[in-house]
């Protein structure tokens, strides 16, 4: 397994992108999340930190499981819980290589390409940030409802 400061491969010249998940008891999203969000391989080179704030139903073994078959998966305990929290910690550990750093969340679907849109999108607008649509979608018919 990578260590926290060794980089993870990439090709010469590519930017590095940390992307932090704040977690809190989503079992039953992590893994769809995060295998949406993270980039093929060759497309971008990146580091993935979950940042759990205590989760109490399996959370963490799911995300220790992924990231045993996968290096740029890091689970990250957060003390302070909160979200803000989550997202100071990501920013403080991300690899001091890292470029850019890309905030998501774990009740989410990502279309694919997503981390590397965000990335040639910046790099083409010479942008500092880049804020994107979300589009809700509900499962039970309140969340469609609400959504």
């Amino acid at each position: 397994m990578r260590s926290p400061t060794s980089p993870p491969a990439r090709a010469a010249g590519a930017p590095l992108v940390t992307i932090a998940m704040p977690a809190l008891d989503e079992a039953d999203h992590i893994a769809e999340a995060i295998a949406s969000v993270l980039p093929d391989r060759d497309a971008v080179a990146c580091e993935l930190l979950v940042l759990d704030g205590g989760s109490r139903d399996g959370t963490c073994a799911i995300v220790a499981a992924l990231s045993a078959g996968d290096p740029r998966i890091r689970l990250v305990h957060n003390e302070r819980r909160i979200q803000a929290a989550a997202l100071n910690l990501a920013a403080r550990l991300a690899h001091p290589a890292s470029a850019y750093l890309v905030r998501a969340d774990c009740h989410a679907v990502y279309p694919e390409g997503f981390v590397q849109n965000l990335v040639g999108t910046m790099q083409l607008r010479e942008a500092v940030s880049v804020v994107v649509p979300l589009r809700t979608v509900g499962v039970t018919p309140l969340q469609r409802a609400i959504a």
